[in-house]
């Protein structure tokens, strides 16, 4: 694909396209015009010089491209290693060659039935992973216990959430199960979590002592210890008894 500018707007000139090998430049160079091509028919969409507007600055009118000339970094695709320059990302408000992430915590183990938090986070991978200040898009969950309690889909709100939420999600299938949080612009940025889910006991006994209780033998205790092992609610203290054998 040839476009007009291209040798000026890729870091072309008489002796190459950046500063690798030859052919790293060439793909360098056709990763800046070919995600130039992709986004900028969003520009129809854009209302201001904002997310989804490609070509962010309104005084140069530089490209996602532009703004990160001859910025290479390499990515390994079907066993492969490719040179490519990387591209401006208005919502990680960098030069990225991968879009951002979502962090997903969640509990690992449920009981069924009994709601528990998790916390979705948006973040920028190639900057350290930061939560995404501005985020703004919308979280859809799914998970594989279909008679699970999920969260209504959330539109994460800048000025309060800064990137991150917290949801209450209950699971109701015994077994594992899994989690998943997808970004509804954006699929890519998505996350899963795996929940072991399982009844506790209703009782747990545990039991210590202290010598061998041979004939004659003072001091040595036996106790036994009964305790609920629920939490939350159906939660008990525990009851201990000790006593001693016989002289």
């Amino acid at each position: 694909m040839q476009r007009r500018g291209c040798a000026r707007r890729s870091g072309c000139s008489k002796g190459g396209c950046g500063g690798s090998s030859a052919f790293n430049n060439r793909t360098a160079a056709g990763r800046h015009e070919l995600g130039e091509a992709v986004t900028d028919v969003q520009v129809g969409n854009a209302t201001a010089f904002a997310p989804p507007f490609a070509s962010i600055s309104d005084q140069t009118g530089e490209e996602v491209g532009d703004l990160c000339n001859q910025q290479q970094a390499q990515i390994t695709a079907g066993g492969h290693t490719y040179t490519l320059q990387k591209l401006w990302s208005n919502l990680q408000n960098a030069c990225v060659t991968t879009p951002a992430q979502y962090l997903l915590n969640s509990a690992t183990n449920a009981v069924p039935g009994q709601p528990f938090n998790v916390s979705v986070t948006a973040t920028a991978p190639e900057t350290g992973g930061a939560a995404l200040q501005l985020y703004d898009h919308t979280v859809h969950f799914t998970s594989s216990d279909q008679q699970a309690a999920l969260p209504a889909d959330y539109t994460f709100a800048p000025a309060t959430d800064s990137g991150s939420h917290i949801f209450t999600v209950t699971l109701n299938s015994l077994g594992s199960q899994t989690l998943t949080a997808t970004d509804t612009i954006s699929a890519v940025i998505t996350a899963s979590a795996a929940v072991s889910v399982n009844h506790n006991p209703d009782l747990t006994v545990t039991l210590k002592h202290s010598g061998n209780f041979t004939q004659g033998q003072k001091g040595a205790t036996y106790t036994l210890t009964v305790g609920n092992g629920a939490t939350g609610r159906r939660a008990r203290r525990s009851v201990s008894a000790s006593c001693c054998p016989r002289t």
